[in-house]
């Protein structure tokens, strides 16, 4: 607006303030000062551009310009900030203006309306308390300390507006906003926990004689307040007041109004909570006695047994449903609540318990018990409540029977079906008109036929199949043909002959009903399959043959197997062959039942063998158990078969045929139990054949499938041995070495495979590895007791430690003695000494042989040691009388030495004492004369120097 104009209104405002006081005295309201200037702007308009210009005006600065200028002990300044307050949330925020200014997106405009509308309540919010703070005392104050919780509430400044409903319900009760007020305090305190303090301000609600919005909810509220504080009877009464408001305000509504509103819902839930956590059950009887209402109770224990019904409390459930029963046995709901402990029991697993109820219940209730003679006062309702509790009885009594019959289908328990027949009966007693809808008849014609009552069943199924000479259930015509034909074969003479005709009639019947029915054409077949039931395999086969021709390939096939299991029961094997192999081929691949034909073609060509191998023809018998893997290997007793013809070959010693059979065996089922048995066989035939190299194979495998330990380390010895025997080295040295580390016992054969491996490394020219198995027998012998020990592992014993005394008597050997002296001699007296241990050891194992060569080595060395100190280097720079010194003091050195040779060489010839001549005597003998021939005449001393 223009400033002369916004002047004028200002003016003229101001202006029509002081008249209205000073003449009439009176207090103006915000719209009175709004009309008053609207009078006053109606003198400018003098055309439609000054009406244009005035809508323009801003009034929203024209009271602040008010409320700037004012006095605060200006009343109408109170006024002016009122209805800047409502203009503050009048404002409304100009989306396409804005949008079009700033383009703006959907997300962004939403943004910026929230931020506008968060200045709009913040304003308005500084306004009221600008109100508040100015004006404390002013008479409307209320309306504004509502306003402001409002708007506080909006801001999320909840302690703010409690603060200010406070002040409201403190400073002015009889406000209009009191109530309200009030209850939002109470609501408040509730949410936080503080349900002492919500139910004060509950009960300052009821106090209220005005009270109307709230009177009911504020029962309600203080009802949940007192559960919440334990005081469940107190909380009770509030609850009911609430029900008993609701309900008289309800009255118009007619009746079912507690039916139809669903608050009674919450309040009676409510009330039954309230009763669920006091002690005893006996409470809610003696509320309602003291209260002498019944208008309530059902729905009241109704909420309650749902409550313990929710919490799996059954047992509860039940004692709440039978006080209402109790308590209330005149009830139009007495029924349906006594129907409720039948459900619970029913619910909760507890049969027995559901039984008996269902049992006291029926007795009581149903269609024709006592209960429902009415008199004449009661006739209509009564007839609600049969009407009522009718298809729940119908169900139950169903539920019932259907439970003993499935009961008597897994147990076949005379108590089952007596149970299950009673309940059928029930029914059929009172809802005979339904019982073809429930299929009843159908039920219990089965229960009956299960139970071998087919003359009661099949009239049951009758009812069901036939209607003025029609099928009208194929199922129950189908159960009629085949019960008839039960009872004409159970039967004799002319009840016999009735039950024929029966089944004539049926089966005729169902076959122009239902002509491409496929059990159209079985029917005539159930009399070949009785025959091969009742044992007449015989008969079965001359039937068989007239069902040969039918269409039905079905047919034919049902036809053919029991015409082959009728030949095979017969011990015709030969000829059930023949026809379980022409069945076979009438089968698709995938087809289930190959298999199953398959297996019984198999057993069929078996029996032919056992036949075949009773009578003493063990080759033939072979030859048909082999031919079942060949014809159906997949069959469940080729493998059997296959192993069979294995044994036989065995005991007829055909090692061959073994071998085959036994290579088809394992490939052909690699995963059989009798694989392992099969890899056996194998190898007792591999061995008789003389086909050691597979034969060594398959021992290995024997190795690692057998269980018994025996076996287990004689396969792997024996694989060894013929590998071995095979100059297969690697694979022997291998299996020789896999047998060393598994078995250390027996010691001899340990001892035995440990030789094997130094020698066969020897002989590959692996020396290291010869010498490591040495190594490994002389540490054997060392931990292993004496008495474990044998002439042959002294032997073994000695040998290796022979084998390393040999290499460091080489060593001895390749010493020469040089200057210095000293330390070159020490050097050759130290590798003697080490060889000499190593001798003296193989000595002790007395085996000759070692014995001798161990004594002729050591006085080899002996020999060798003279002799080398004799040839050693001289030294330098001596004269003639040292270098004669020197000589004398090698020769004292040698000579002692030489003569410990000599003695030695002797001691090797004293065996001859023990009937011993070898190779290391006769070298002995040759040094001796080479060395010393003046004194080879001497005694030969017998004892051995080892130091």
């Amino acid at each position: 607006m223009t400033t002369d104009i916004a002047k004028v209104i200002l003016i003229t405002l101001c202006a029509t303030l002081v008249v209205g006081c000073s003449i009439n005295q009176r207090v103006l309201t915000v719209a009175d000062i709004e009309r008053e200037s609207q009078i006053t702007d109606q003198l400018f308009e003098t055309d439609k551009a000054a009406k244009e210009e005035r809508l323009n005006v801003d009034i929203y600065q024209a009271y602040t310009s008010y409320v700037e200028q004012s006095e605060k002990g200006d009343h109408f300044r109170s006024i002016a900030i009122s209805r800047l307050a409502d203009l503050e949330l009048e404002a409304e925020f100009n989306d396409a203006e804005v949008a079009a200014a700033e383009s703006l997106s959907e997300a962004l405009m939403t943004i910026k309306k929230e931020q506008q509308n968060q200045i709009k309540l913040e304003r308005t919010m500084g306004l009221l308390e600008m109100s508040l703070r100015d004006y404390p005392d002013l008479g409307s104050n209320d309306e504004v300390l509502y306003r402001l919780a409002m708007v506080s509430g909006q801001l999320d400044k909840h302690i703010r507006s409690m603060d200010a409903l406070e002040q409201l319900v403190e400073k002015h009760k009889d406000s209009r906003f009191y109530l309200e007020a009030q209850f939002r305090l109470a609501e408040d305190a509730f949410v936080i926990g503080d349900y002492e303090g919500a139910a004060q301000r509950y009960s300052k609600i009821i106090e209220v004689s005005s009270n109307l919005v709230f009177y009911e909810k504020a029962y309600f509220k203080r009802g949940w307040s007192r559960f919440k504080m334990q005081d469940y009877k107190l909380a009770i009464d509030d609850l009911m007041k609430a029900v008993a408001y609701r309900d008289e305000k309800g009255k118009d509504k007619g009746r079912g109004a507690i039916e139809k509103d669903e608050h009674f819902d919450a309040y009676f839930y409510a009330i039954a909570l309230n009763f669920s956590y006091m002690e005893e059950h006996s409470g809610l009887a003696d509320y309602f006695r003291n209260v002498r209402s019944s208008k309530f109770t059902y729905h009241i224990y109704s909420e309650l047994s749902d409550i313990y019904l929710a919490q799996k409390r059954y047992s509860d459930v039940v004692a709440v449903l039978t006080q209402f029963s109790e308590e209330h046995p005149g009830s139009r709901y007495l029924p349906q609540m006594e129907f409720r402990i039948v459900a619970t029991w029913e619910r909760s697993g507890f049969f027995d318990s559901f039984y008996e109820a269902a049992e006291r219940f029926y007795a009581r209730y149903n269609p024709s018990a006592s209960y429902w003679i009415p008199e004449e006062k009661t006739k209509k309702i009564k007839a609600v409540m049969l009407a009522e509790i009718t298809p729940l009885l119908r169900d139950n009594i169903f539920s019932i029977a259907s439970y003993y019959h499935n009961k008597y289908q897994s147990t076949s328990t005379e108590n089952s079906f007596e149970l299950a027949s009673k309940w059928y009966e029930r029914y059929l007693a009172h809802f005979s008109e339904a019982a073809l809808e429930d299929n009843v008849n159908y039920a219990y014609a089965d229960l009956l036929s299960e139970k071998e009552h087919y003359e009661k069943a099949i009239s049951h199924y009758e009812i069901v199949a036939y209607k003025d000479g029609v099928i009208v259930d194929q199922r129950a015509a189908y159960a009629t043909v085949v019960l008839a034909e039960r009872l004409y074969s159970q039967n004799v003479g002319e009840q016999k002959m009735a039950w024929q005709l029966r089944y004539i009639k049926h089966a005729l019947l169902f076959k122009r009903i239902y002509p491409t029915d496929i059990r159209s054409e079985r029917i005539v077949l159930r009399a070949v399959e009785i025959a091969f039931a009742g044992e007449k395999y015989q008969q079965a086969v001359n039937m068989a043959v007239l069902l040969e021709g039918v269409d039905s390939k079905s047919v034919r096939f049902e036809v053919g197997l029991i015409k082959a299991e009728s030949l095979f029961n017969l011990a015709k094997f030969d000829k059930a062959e023949g026809v379980f192999l022409s069945l076979i081929q009438t089968l698709a691949a995938g087809d289930a039942r190959k298999k199953k034909m398959e297996d019984r073609l198999a057993l069929t060509i078996y029996r032919q063998a056992e036949v075949e191998l009773a009578a003493g023809n063990d080759v033939v018998a072979r030859q048909k158990f082999e031919r079942i893997a060949a014809l159906v290997g997949d069959s469940e007793i080729a493998p059997k078969g296959l192993y069979d013809a294995a044994v036989l070959a065995m005991e007829g010693e055909s090692w061959l045929a073994l071998i085959d059979y036994a290579g088809r065996f394992r490939s052909q089922y690699p995963d059989h139990e009798r694989r392992d048995d099969m890899t056996k066989l194998l190898s007792l035939a591999y061995i008789n054949a003389g086909q050691h190299a597979n034969a060594a194979q398959i021992l290995e495998e024997v190795y690692e499938i057998e269980q018994d330990s025996e076996v287990k380390r004689a396969s792997l010895w024996q694989s060894a041995e013929l590998y071995e025997a095979l100059n297969d080295m690697p694979a022997s040295i291998r299996t020789y070495q896999r047998y060393v580390e598994a078995y250390q016992q027996p010691f001899p054969q340990y001892m035995e495979a440990l030789n094997k491996l130094t020698m066969m490394n020897d002989t590959i020219g692996d020396v290291r590895r010869g010498d490591l198995w040495a190594g490994k027998i002389r540490k054997a012998d060392h931990q292993i007791d004496v008495a474990m020990k044998t002439d042959r592992t002294n032997h073994i014993t000695g040998v290796a430690t022979l084998r390393l005394a040999r290499e460091k008597k080489a060593v001895f050997d390749k010493l020469t003695i040089k200057q210095p002296l000293k330390v070159h001699l020490k050097r050759k007296k130290d590798a003697m000494d080490w060889a000499r241990g190593l001798y003296t050891t193989a000595y002790e194992y007395h085996s000759p042989e070692i014995m001798t060569e161990s004594l002729f080595s050591i006085a080899e060395m002996y020999y060798g040691f003279s002799r080398a100190v004799m040839d050693s280097a001289r030294p330098e720079g001596l004269n003639e009388d040292e270098m004669e010194q020197y000589e004398i003091g090698i020769e004292d050195l040698a000579f002692p030495v030489e003569e410990k040779a000599i003695e030695i060489y002797e001691s090797t010839l004293s065996h001859v004492n023990q009937g011993i001549f070898n190779i290391w005597m006769q070298k002995s003998y040759h040094q001796l004369e080479t060395i010393f021939p003046a004194r080879y005449a001497r005694e030969v001393k017998v004892d051995l120097y080892a130091n």
